[in-house]
This record gives structure tokens, sequence and C-alpha cells, in this order.
């Protein structure tokens, strides 16, 4: 502690204003430790598949609904999936659903997932619940 007070007479500070400085330093320090453990945390699991189909071969498929328009990983195309199928997505309803396809049809495909957050309705939050269970495939 004797190089705080040394510290504290070279530069002109009080008392006061030393702990102040030395305060908010650990607070700083506390919060760099805290984001690198959050950065360093591991990443959440993945959420379950919402219906489990059984395909021609008895084998069951994980999916999103019993469309055809799945991927070899069970996801929803977005660029030929039906207002059906998109209603079967959490937090779709039929006039999301339907603004999904009318976007397709006067902007063209979408080009990424993230595209979606042109919809009405659609934000981040929502976005990152169907991002596990939607793909895009540029025709």
């Amino acid at each position: 502690m004797h190089w705080l007070y040394r510290f504290q007479h070279y530069i002109g500070l009080t008392r006061s204003e030393a702990l102040a400085v030395l305060t908010l330093s650990g607070l700083f320090a506390l919060g760099l430790a805290g984001r690198h453990l959050q950065r360093t945390a591991p990443p959440p699991p993945l959420q379950e598949p919402l219906v489990a189909d059984v395909g021609p071969s008895g084998a069951v498929e994980a999916g999103v609904g019993g469309g055809e328009e799945r991927g070899a990983a069970g996801l929803l195309n977005l660029n030929t999936a039906t207002p059906e199928e998109l209603e079967r997505l959490p937090r779709i309803g039929p006039k999301t659903a339907e603004h999904i396809v009318a976007y397709r049809s006067t902007q063209g495909p979408f080009r990424r997932v993230e595209d979606l957050m042109a919809i009405r309705g659609i934000g981040r939050k929502t976005l990152q619940g169907l991002a596990p269970l939607v793909y895009v495939e540029v025709p």
C-alpha cells in the first residue's frame, strides 16, 4: 500500500480521489473479466426439432412439418415453402406467412436467412428462433 500513497502524493490526489480511482479501476478489471468469461462460455445447446416424421424407410426424420420441401437436415427452405408450411414455424402466423410469400414474389428469392428481418413482424428475437429451423437455397 505504500506505493499507493507515493503515487497519490506524486500526482496530487486527495485520499478520497485516490480511492475513487482505485475503485473505478477495479470495476473496469472486473468488467473485462466478465466479458472474457462470457465470450469463452460454451454455446447454448441446439433446439429440439418441432416435429418428428416417419419417412418411407421407417426412419425418424426430424423437421418442422410434413412438407416435401425439407433439406437434408430437416430444415424448411424459405424460397419454396408454402404459407401453410411457414405457419408451422414458431411465432409465424397466417399474416406473417403471407407477408413472407408476398416479399418473395415482389423482391425475388431470399439470399440469406437474415433477409427475413425485412418482413413486418419479424425482429431480431424472432429471427434467432427461426434461424435454426430454416435455410435459403437460391434457385
